[in-house]
């Protein structure tokens, strides 16, 4: 994906991307390499991302089910040692998406 930033544009690979993170309006791409930030809306990157698996688990957080570690209780762990906030509004789908996205054969 093409990412636009204050830099100009920056090129991210979908499987580097642990979440992506929203706070006033700015983006936040966690990657493998580090943070990339960005302007824009969690709402687009979501359709963008859908296709690649991504999930919502909070208003906040848009996350790549291949850096789940554990969901414990409303908390997503990823592979990191992030913890995650799992809203109460978004549990059922987020937990509902994990369960296809394991039983196609994927590894939490």
């Amino acid at each position: 994906i093409t990412v636009r930033n204050s830099n100009g544009l920056v090129r991210l690979n979908t499987d580097d991307i642990l979440y992506i993170e929203v706070l006033d309006h700015i983006l936040t791409f966690h990657t493998a390499q580090g943070a990339v930030r960005a302007s824009g809306s969690l709402l687009s990157w979501e359709q963008k991302l859908s296709k690649n698996d991504f999930m919502r688990c909070n208003s906040c957080y848009l996350v790549n089910p291949k850096y789940i570690k554990s969901v414990i209780h409303n908390l997503v762990i990823l592979l990191d040692g992030t913890e995650l906030k799992i809203s109460k509004p978004r549990k059922k789908d987020f937990m509902l998406g994990l369960t296809i996205w394991i039983g196609r054969g994927n590894v939490v």
